[in-house]
C-alpha cells in the first residue's frame, strides 16, 4: 500500500535546497521520457565449496537484457522500450562443463518510463558432496512485501501517489537522494534431521558469508509550471525460502528449510498537469519561462 513517508515511522532526514543549490543537473524530462532501466547484480555460489565463483557464462532471455561480467559476478542490465513489462527473470549459467538454469531467479517489477531499479540475486551452481547412497535437492518459494516512500515535501494525495504542486509560472528542477541496497543475507535456518545436518549445513554455508550493503544514489526531477510533481521510491523486501530434500536408499525426506532476504528499489520521478488547472482555466502546464524556481531536495531512507 502506498503511504506518505511521514506516516511510516521510518527515520529519514529531508533538506531543502539553498539558493546556491538551485542549478542542479537532472536527467528527468517529463516532456521527453527516457527508457526505464533495471540493473541486476548476480552472485554465483558453488554448493560444493560454499564459495563465490566466476561461472564460465551467464545468459538470460529477458527482453531488453544484456549481460556483462563484473568481477566474480555478473550484471544484467534491462533497458525498456520506454516501459519494462515485469516478469520472472530466468538465467542459465555454464560452470565446470555443466549447465545450471534458474527459471525464477528473481521477479522484475513493471517499470514506467524514467524509472530506475536495482536488484540483487544469488544463483547456486555445483552440487553438495554426499555419499553414493545419498542425494539432495532443493526447491525455492518466494514472497515479498513493499514499502512506498516519498520526499517530505510531497504531501498532496492524488491518484494513488503523493505530490507537491508548482503554483508558479516557471519550471524548476531538483535532486533527491535515496538509499540503494545490494546483496543478500541469510534470514533463518532449521534442520529437521540431525543425523544428516552436515549436508543441510552445506546449503546454508553458501549464503553465510553474504550480506546486504547500503549506499546512496541521486535521481533528478522536474516540476513544470502548473504541475504536480513527485519522486516515488518503492522498496521491496523479498524472502526466498529453500526446502532441502534428502534421499537415503531411495527414501526421500525433508532435511530442513532456510530463508534468505534481499531488498530492491524502484525509483520513479513523475510530473503531471495539476488537476487544479482545469478548474481555474489557466492552462500553465509546460516549461514556462525556464526559471530554476524553488527546487526542493531531500533524502528518502528506508531502514
Amino acid at each position: 500500500m502506498k503511504k506518505l513517508f511521514a506516516l511510516l515511522g521510518i527515520v529519514a532526514l529531508f533538506a531543502a535546497c539553498q539558493p546556491d543549490d538551485l542549478d542542479v543537473n537532472t536527467s528527468y524530462d517529463p516532456v521527453d521520457p527516457q527508457p526505464a532501466v533495471a540493473t541486476v547484480t548476480v552472485t554465483t555460489i558453488d554448493l560444493a565449496t560454499a564459495e563465490e565463483v566466476k561461472v564460465d557464462a551467464l545468459t538470460t532471455t529477458f527482453e531488453g537484457a544484456t549481460v556483462t561480467a563484473n568481477g566474480n559476478g555478473w550484471t544484467i542490465t534491462i533497458t525498456g522500450d520506454n516501459e519494462i513489462t515485469g516478469g520472472w527473470l530466468s538465467a542459465t549459467a555454464t560452470y565446470g562443463g555443466e549447465t545450471y538454469t534458474s527459471s525464477q531467479l528473481l521477479y522484475i517489477n513493471d517499470l514506467d518510463a524514467d524509472a530506475v531499479a536495482s536488484y540483487s540475486a544469488t544463483m547456486l551452481v555445483g552440487e553438495v558432496v554426499v555419499p553414493p547412497t545419498i542425494s539432495t535437492t532443493f526447491t525455492k518459494d518466494t514472497s515479498s512485501s513493499d514499502e512506498t516512500l516519498y520526499p517530505e515535501w510531497a504531501t498532496i494525495s492524488y491518484d494513488g501517489k503523493y505530490w507537491a504542486e508548482n503554483l508558479t509560472m516557471y519550471y524548476f528542477t531538483g535532486n533527491v537522494t535515496y538509499d540503494v541496497y545490494t546483496g543478500m543475507e541469510l534470514a533463518s535456518e532449521n534442520c529437521e534431521i540431525a543425523e544428516y545436518e552436515e549436508y543441510f549445513n552445506a546449503y546454508v554455508a553458501a549464503f553465510e558469508n553474504l550480506s546486504i550493503t547500503k549506499s546512496t544514489a541521486t535521481v533528478g526531477y522536474t516540476a513544470l509550471a502548473g504541475s504536480y510533481y513527485t519522486v516515488e521510491a518503492v522498496y521491496t523486501t523479498t524472502v526466498d525460502t529453500y526446502t532441502v530434500t534428502i534421499t537415503v536408499d531411495g527414501v526421500a525426506s525433508t532435511l530442513g528449510t532456510f530463508s534468505t532476504q534481499t531488498k530492491s528499489q524502484v525509483v520513479t520521478p513523475d510530473c503531471i498537469e495539476s488537476p487544479n488547472n482545469h478548474s481555474h482555466g489557466h492552462g500553465h502546464y509546460g516549461h514556462g519561462h525556464g526559471s530554476s524556481g524553488n527546487a526542493g531536495g531531500g533524502i528518502i531512507s528506508a531502514e
